[in-house]
């Protein structure tokens, strides 16, 4: 999972909520390169999430799908 980082990171930026987009998105670059990987999350049913900071109290969390996509995206205050 963590060879395959920037790929989920990059997915996590473009599958993120618009709301987060149009307020978080920096002058130059990429949205990707506002995240800061800050956590692995292990659910009961063996499902994976990773969890980015990206400067603010909240963070994005991204459910991270059997082939090691990103299944969805979410922010949790």
């Amino acid at each position: 999972m963590l060879g395959q980082l920037a790929s989920v990171q990059q997915s996590t930026a473009e599958h993120a909520p618009a709301a987060w987009a149009a307020q978080y998105a920096p002058g130059t670059g990429s949205l990707a390169d506002v995240l800061f990987l800050d956590g692995i999350e292990a659910g009961a049913d063996g499902e994976l999430s990773l969890v980015f900071d990206f400067g603010d109290l909240d963070q994005l969390v991204a459910r991270i799908d059997g082939q090691g996509g990103v299944a969805e995206v979410g922010i949790r205050a």
